[in-house]
């Protein structure tokens, strides 16, 4: 068969760009992948002919722009298509640079505006009609109380954009409040990345209607439902294929004609299913999470958005199963755990019956009308990746278990203890490691050197992949409660050569273990649980305070001081 054509595809979900790469594929087109990391499934699918590796974006570094320019001036492609927020982000603050070297998919700035930013899409379903929860604009903590007096509790708290172009690798989640403390601590956190939109709660399941658009007219539509939707909130892990309900249909007319919109979206509603009543969630303007399900259930729209934006294709058949189910592997089993571990009143499903569950999912494989997001009889690598990736990430946790509960127990405490005092006698190098350097081990580092010996060298760093960033406000206030001054500290990322040169390596909780192993297996007998030191009533973790507030950052350091004390009260008692 003859080719058609070369596309680029951005991202790592996988789901939403595994899907996109096996859609374009299976049509005989030339697909690459980029920005993708060396863990995603999509890597593995046998529809991506080629990957390219491309830098993380940063704001105040080009290499990533100048190998994409590059990569675009090579290989002539038909069409790009970014996957994911992260790689949406930067082509649509620099379409400039790439837009006369081949055809990207991005909105419109003013379309991009409004679909990115809950508080003006919020204003344009206003102006609609279309049905929203009543909602107030956050910018300050002292609104809380009289914004929870106004829409109740609880109430649900939304960032104004789930990912802001200064940083990419975190992304600004949706959170539920129950009572007034819960918002305050929430709103704390969450306005050091802009504006929080409080919403009045609203019950019901998600339902998306999918949409293919041109210029403002629907040209493909579909609809699921959310089966099994996660606790705290986040993308469901099992769905199905249902009808066209007209009311959210037309709400999503009106909104895509207002718009002139042209491209794909998922246009969220939540819906009371005893009241029949609904409300607008967001528009997610690009592919979604939930996209295997619409094409296994016979709307494909990656490739029909690829006929539209190329071949400039309109007519198109709409017509689909309904009563197909799909399942998320790895998160439906996160699902399943969180279920019958969760009160009954924690639960979106309060009735979880566990029989009920494994009986609805053997007739779903019986009736042939139960599919998954990766595991696909024609590519099926990634499939088995992922549930090869489910199986070592629960024996590491329990691994990880075991081995906390050993190190917990008075006896092996205390031996591990005293190793950690005979390494640092003749240490001259030491490290504090945790995720992203600008919270747990800077202080620990400045501490340190108040009471270390002036002969050992100290040092901290993290692996999160960006550096040179500051400690956060409440970071800053607690170090200074204990005489600790961070305003000078910028982050530094570990690398082989600063684990080499250390004797010992500290580090705060099972994570930081997990991942310092696998990227530097040499090191592995350095790498101690500072908390260890601690009293043996403490825990040995010292958990990641970012986000907790100041007084869980005072907590915090003061385990950290805790741990140091006692470690050089020790030493200093067997050296001097």
């Amino acid at each position: 068969m003859k080719e058609k054509g070369k596309v680029l595809v951005l991202g790592q979900d996988n789901r939403s760009c595994l899907s996109v790469v096996r859609s374009l594929g299976r049509q005989n087109l030339t697909v690459h992948l980029a920005w993708s990391s060396p863990n995603s499934l999509v890597r593995h699918s046998r529809y991506v002919q080629e990957i390219h590796d491309i830098p993380p974006y940063t704001p105040d570094d080009d290499a990533w722009k100048k190998k994409l320019i590059s990569i675009l001036s090579r290989e002539k492609y038909t069409l790009v298509i970014p996957c994911s927020d992260p790689t949406i982000l930067p082509l649509q603050h620099h379409r400039t640079a790439f837009e006369n070297l081949a055809k990207i998919y991005t909105l419109p700035d003013d379309v991009f505006e409004t679909v990115f930013d809950k508080t003006r899409l919020t204003k344009l379903a206003e102006t609609l009609g279309v049905k929203v929860p009543k909602s107030e604009t956050l910018t300050a903590l002292a609104q809380v109380e009289q914004v929870t007096k106004k829409l109740g509790l609880p109430i649900i708290l939304k960032p104004s954009a789930s990912f802001r172009i200064g940083n990419l690798r975190r992304k600004n989640h949706v959170r539920r409040a129950d009572n007034k403390e819960e918002a305050r601590n929430l709103v704390k956190g969450m306005l050091r990345s802009g504006a929080v939109q409080a919403q009045s709660y609203f019950t019901g399941k998600g339902v998306g209607v999918e949409v293919l658009v041109s210029e403002g007219e629907i040209l493909l539509s579909f609809q699921h439902e959310r089966v099994h939707e996660p606790i705290g909130g986040g993308g469901s892990s099992y769905r199905k294929s249902v009808a066209l309900k007209p009311e959210l249909l037309d709400a999503t007319t009106q909104l895509m004609k207002s718009l002139r919109y042209t491209g794909v979206a998922m246009v969220e509603f939540m819906v009371n299913v005893e009241t029949n009543d609904w409300i607008l969630v967001e528009i997610n303007g690009r592919f979604w999470g939930s996209l295997p399900l619409a094409i296994v259930s016979g709307v494909d729209f990656p490739y029909a958005l690829y006929q539209l934006l190329v071949e400039n294709k309109k007519d198109f058949t709409n017509d689909y199963r309904q009563g197909i189910f799909c399942r998320n592997t790895s998160k439906d089993f996160q699902w399943l755990l969180d279920q019958i571990r969760a009160k009954p009143s924690e639960r979106k499903h309060p009735r979880f019956p566990l029989l009920a569950f494994l009986k609805e999912s053997i007739v779903n494989l019986i009736k042939m009308r139960e599919k998954n997001d990766t595991l696909v009889w024609d590519d099926p690598k990634p499939g088995f990746l992922e549930i090869k990736q489910l199986i070592a990430t629960y024996v590491s946790r329990f691994s990880n278990k075991i081995i906390m509960r050993f190190l917990s127990h008075p006896f092996n405490r205390n031996r591990y203890a005293k190793k950690i005092h005979r390494k640092v006698q003749t240490a001259k190098n030491v490290l504090f490691i945790c995720k992203g350097n600008i919270c747990r081990s800077p202080f620990a580092e400045q501490y340190a050197r108040t009471v270390f010996p002036k002969d050992i060298q100290i040092r901290s760093c993290g692996y999160y992949p960006i550096q040179n960033r500051t400690s956060p406000e409440d970071a800053l206030t607690a170090a200074k409660t204990f005489g600790i001054d961070l305003s000078e500290h910028r982050s530094t990322i570990v690398t082989k050569a600063l684990l080499q040169q250390a004797d010992v390596a500290f580090i705060f909780d099972e994570e930081n273990k997990k991942i310092m192993t696998e990227r530097f297996s040499f090191a592995g007998t350095k790498i101690y649980f500072l908390g260890a030191l601690s009293s043996p009533g403490k825990d040995i973790i010292i958990k990641d305070p970012y986000g907790g507030g100041l007084e869980g950052f005072k907590s915090n350091y003061q385990s950290v001081i805790l741990a140091l004390d006692r470690l050089f009260k020790d030493t200093k008692e067997t050296v001097h």
